[in-house]
């Protein structure tokens, strides 16, 4: 239910709107409404492509976590483990 100073009130913008000057409508629909809009849209794109290029590094850096001297001592681990599984078997002096 509307009270009285509402429906006033929409009537006055009612009138309002019929004497409103071209640049004004211009102003209203497109700097006030669709600006708003798409500006809105263009931020969300931007965020969404933000945080999948995030996911994205974050993934990368997991995979790539070791350091090369993690990696290398891993690798000398190895190494001597296979060698010595090799002279367990008689093929190493």
């Amino acid at each position: 239910m509307k009270n009285k100073a509402h429906e006033e009130l929409e009537l006055k913008a009612f009138h309002r709107y019929k004497n409103l000057e071209l640049s004004e409508i211009k102003d209203l629909i497109i700097k006030d409404k669709w600006l708003n809009s798409l500006k809105n849209a263009l931020e969300n794109k931007i965020l969404k492509r933000i945080n999948a290029f995030i996911s994205a590094l974050n993934g990368i850096i997991s995979s790539y976590s070791n350091s090369l001297l993690e990696l290398d001592q891993e690798v000398k681990e190895s190494e001597s483990k296979v060698l010595e599984h090799l002279r367990d078997l008689g093929l190493m002096g």
